[in-house]
């Protein structure tokens, strides 16, 4: 495997190793930090249903932004919806940041393998995808780990501090990611 085109993927990779540790602990955290917040049992079914729908409407929503849009600006979006749960502990701003979660988190894995598609010859895809799975996985193992100490000593609302800093930052990096970035380096795999 070529890594010259792995490696001017490493905005791609940073996104998403952010990526993966906020939307880990956002989902690992959301029951404690609505209970935190005494929301009542049924406030709680509706926020996790909510996003459960939100998830099944995404491949409908984003399938295009992803193939469509420019550079890293579909990861970018959906990298920063996770956030929207710090602005308050309101149930309809909690619930909505659940919507915008359930809508965004099964389609960043989507924009990832859509991004290094257009970066790598075919010959290398196989390789640069397990690479990008070894990041997310990082990721996921260390967002919570880290998102865990800091509720033990700031409490579950740092937990989400911590979710909307790593996706708004992996938001921000994605925005750095240009097309030309993004072209395949060297000549096209023969077929």
């Amino acid at each position: 495997m070529d890594l010259r085109g792995v490696a001017r993927l490493w905005p791609v990779a940073v996104a998403y190793l952010l990526f993966a540790a906020g939307y880990i602990a956002y989902i690992t955290f959301l029951s404690a930090y609505l209970a935190a917040h005494h929301a009542s049992v049924t406030q709680v079914a509706l926020t996790w249903a909510l996003l459960g729908l939100a998830a099944i409407a995404a491949p409908a929503l984003w399938s295009r932004p992803i193939h469509t849009w420019p550079g890293g600006k579909a990861l970018a979006v959906l990298s920063a919806a996770a956030a929207v749960a710090l602005l308050s502990a309101a149930p309809t701003v909690v619930t909505g940041s659940a919507i915008g979660y359930g809508a965004t988190f099964l389609s960043v894995p989507a924009a990832i393998t859509t991004l290094v598609r257009k970066a790598i010859p075919p010959r290398d895809l196989t390789g640069a995808l397990a690479a990008f799975t070894v990041v997310f996985a990082a990721g996921q193992t260390a967002g919570p780990y880290l998102a865990g100490g800091l509720a033990d000593h700031y409490g579950t609302g740092a937990t989400l501090a911590w979710t909307a800093a790593l996706c708004i930052t992996g938001a921000a990096l994605s925005l750095v990611i240009r097309s030309a970035t993004l072209r395949p380096a060297g000549p096209p795999a023969p077929i």
